[in-house]
């Protein structure tokens, strides 16, 4: 929005090279250009499989199958997610907005989504690979076997905390911009996770008891 409207006053070539160096100190007054680099950073994300186009499909995927269906994954590009928003993460620390300071709040909520979209499938992978190890131990060594599924299911309580502490940010955001009528809607992507990972944590708490 903020390109268009610069481009519908200045349509020569240079002023949508110098852009990016104009943008903060216009609209932040922040001379460290962080916003506008934190942007071109994420861009890359419209073109990964996963997170294509940036559209919020991806955030009411299932992030853990229901019994006897199966998901699959291919971690590659979700490594890259992680790398990206790495990297955004760094130049949010230097930002120093003194206009319009809320927006890079926003900002950071996109970045914790999309990094929690890609670590929580890292950790569901852990736990399944855990509660596998678990299940080969099962008759030959069962306190190891106890052990594995219990850090799987430390792998799955750290991702619903990251979950929890995510959805109380978006409801804090939403509210100073939205009315609460279509809150409700957009909490759906965070109660189907929160649903399945408490029916994982049962399923393997059900598993130390055998």
């Amino acid at each position: 929005v903020a390109f268009a409207a610069d481009q519908s006053w200045n349509v020569d070539r240079t002023a949508a090279k110098t852009f990016d160096s104009r943008f903060d100190p216009a609209l932040y007054g922040d001379k460290n250009r962080s916003i506008a680099e934190m942007i071109n950073v994420l861009e890359p994300l419209t073109d990964l499989m996963p997170t294509q186009e940036m559209n919020e499909k991806i955030f009411r995927s299932r992030l853990i199958p229901k019994r006897g269906e199966r998901i699959y994954l291919n971690p590659t590009p979700w490594y890259q997610v992680i790398d990206i928003c790495d990297a955004a993460y760094q130049i949010f620390n230097k930002a120093a907005p003194r206009n319009n300071s809320t927006d890079i709040v926003y900002l950071k909520l996109t970045v914790d989504e999309y990094a929690y979209m890609a670590k929580s499938r890292m950790a569901v992978l852990a736990a399944a690979d855990f509660y596998r190890q678990a299940c080969l131990l099962q008759k030959t060594d069962r306190q190891a076997s106890h052990g594995l599924v219990v850090e799987a299911m430390q792998k799955l309580q750290d991702t619903r905390l990251r979950l929890d502490r995510i959805k109380t940010t978006f409801c804090h955001l939403w509210l100073l911009e939205n009315r609460i009528y279509w809150l409700d809607h957009n909490l759906e992507m965070f109660s189907q996770k929160e649903i399945a990972l408490g029916q994982a944590l049962q399923y393997l708490s059900a598993a130390l008891r055998d």
